[in-house]
């Protein structure tokens, strides 16, 4: 595989754990639009990450974005990886 498929991939991971990072840390304030959220519910959500012992799966929910993204993957385990330089 060359430097550059090398480099996207990368880019591709980053891209997957990214959004599955910030959807699971953003599950949480999902939906709530009205400035409802503050700065110290945040904190103490982000104190909850902390503690986490890896235990319960209550704390690490994903939405649907998540759910959504896995499809995206799994098409994309699909088709042909690196893309042929043609554009296929």
């Amino acid at each position: 595989m060359a430097k550059q498929d090398n480099l996207l991939l990368d880019k591709y991971r980053g891209c997957m754990l990214g959004g599955l990072l910030g959807d699971t840390l953003g599950a949480p304030l999902e939906f709530v639009t009205d400035g409802r959220i503050s700065a110290e519910r945040v904190l103490k959500q982000f104190d909850k990450y902390e503690k986490w012992n890896g235990e319960s799966d209550d704390l690490m929910q994903y939405t649907d974005d998540t759910a959504m993204a896995r499809q995206v993957r799994g098409a994309r385990h699909s088709l042909e990886w690196p893309p042929n330089s043609d554009g296929g």
